[in-house]
């Protein structure tokens, strides 16, 4: 049996989801703002359960969180758990079992003659057709969890709220801020110019896209907002479409692509970047997100140039590699990781505290995840630093309603913001971690 590592008491704010999720029946999801805790949460739920002598199942969308979750349940409980994934069988090891979304699909597991516990990390996921299977009605107790459980597609609607009940505990940004559960934060946002030739090719894009954008909504029935249900149903036309407005949305993809690798790879924001070297070296981690494995390249090269220990993080890494580099973050051997994407949920990323978007993301839930990299308790009580590298006068420009929803709610938390274009000294000493906002007390 392993040895049992007892685990931090439960925040307020996780007692309180709990109680709720209890008196609901057991059943439910929790929306809680990435880094504030609700692996603890769950682990508490799921500890209660097993003292009933019930079944416990646990989904998750990766691999790594696969091992993850394994090796903390392990600790908290002492028990033996049962894989399910990444080459593993191991739904006969007892009652607690850790499995992955694609390996749950195709491999039932039975709750036995007790209650059993479903516990679905991610749950938005859960949602979708190819995945509803696992939502079987044997499982008695439910609990899901997710930042924005959401979807667009309103799946939503039509899978989780049958099956898990209700929303039984919201956790929102601005209430984490408030109860000191997450790091307050500073937000830079900070306009570059594109270079002429890069700006001519953008508005002709942005001319082509606007016309095929038309054509599908009043030909296709695309979904003209917001944008992130347009992109949906584009990507459905064109994989499922008849034959003309399939290879109409192609188009629109491909324009939509070509402008967004231009907004990410356009020398002035890495220009940018290497401005902020002060503030990466006098941070205790860098995580940069950009939208190109391109851009990541770049950005990497220069940065190793300039002496500093970076790294990228992207699909074009080998798995074994990306786990080396996390490895690397956690112990400060690397500083900075580039990141297109893969840290955007399903991993556990170590703590950072300065994130840099290169190219930001129009869906809330991909902008909400990688803040959320950076928002977690820092143990001498020192700020989050988020910067915003955005193309002026273009989709991307605050200032033009880019990203309205999610930059309203970043704003409304921030314990100081900056708006200004290029990198200067200003800049530098607004992302300085010991500057006295009035820090929140340390971590004991």
């Amino acid at each position: 049996m392993a040895p049992v590592v007892v685990p931090p008491p439960l925040m307020s704010w996780q007692s309180d989801a709990l109680q709720a999720w209890e008196i609901a029946g057991r059943r439910g999801i929790v929306d809680a703002v990435t880094g504030s805790g609700k692996t603890r949460l769950a682990l508490e739920a799921i500890t209660r359960h097993l003292k009933g002598g019930g079944g416990v199942l646990v989904v998750v969308p990766t691999v790594v969180l696969l091992h993850q979750w394994a090796s903390v349940l392990e600790g908290a409980t002492g028990r033996r758990v049962g894989l399910l994934g990444d080459g593993y069988d191991e739904t006969g090891h007892g009652s607690l079992v850790v499995a992955t979304l694609a390996s749950a699909r195709r491999r039932r597991v039975d709750p036995g003659e007790a209650e059993g516990l479903l516990v679905v990390d991610e749950c938005h996921r859960i949602a979708a057709e190819c995945s509803s299977t696992i939502l079987s009605p044997a499982w008695g107790a439910r609990l899901g969890l997710s930042a924005t459980h959401e979807r667009l597609d309103q799946a939503h609607l039509s899978v989780l709220m049958p099956y898990f009940g209700s929303v039984v505990y919201q956790l929102d940004l601005r209430r984490a801020v408030d109860q000191g559960v997450v790091s307050p934060v500073r937000a830079a946002f900070i306009g570059v110019e594109l270079l002429e030739e890069e700006r001519e090719r953008v508005e002709m894009l942005v001319t082509q896209l606007s016309r095929l954008r038309r054509r599908l909504v009043a030909e296709c029935g695309c979904r003209p907002a917001p944008f992130t249900a347009f992109l949906d149903d584009v990507v459905g036309v064109s994989r499922r479409g008849p034959r003309a407005g399939g290879l109409m949305a192609q188009q629109w993809l491909k324009a939509w692509s070509a402008k967004r690798e231009i907004l990410a790879e356009t020398p002035t924001k890495l220009a940018a970047v290497e401005g902020l070297i002060d503030a990466m070296v006098a941070a205790e981690r860098t995580l940069i997100f950009t939208q190109s494995i391109e851009s990541a390249s770049r950005i990497v090269q220069s940065l190793r140039t300039r002496g500093m220990r970076v790294a990228a993080h992207h699909s074009g890494v080998e798995p074994e590699r990306r786990a080396a580099v996390m490895a690397a973050f956690a112990t400060g051997d690397l500083r900075v990781v580039v990141s297109v994407q893969t840290l955007e949920e399903g991993i556990d990323v170590p703590e950072a505290d300065l994130a840099i978007i290169v190219a930001a993301s129009k869906q809330r839930r991909q902008m909400v995840q990688r803040m959320g990299r950076v928002l977690r308790r820092k143990p001498d009580g020192r700020d989050a630093r988020i910067v915003f590298l955005y193309a002026l006068d273009t989709d991307e420009d605050p200032r033009r309603g880019a990203h309205e929803v999610f930059i309203e709610e970043l704003v409304d938390v921030a314990r100081a913001t900056l708006v200004t274009e290029g990198v200067d000294d200003r800049v530098v000493e607004f992302l300085d971690p010991t500057r006295d906002e009035g820090k929140l007390p340390a971590l004991a």
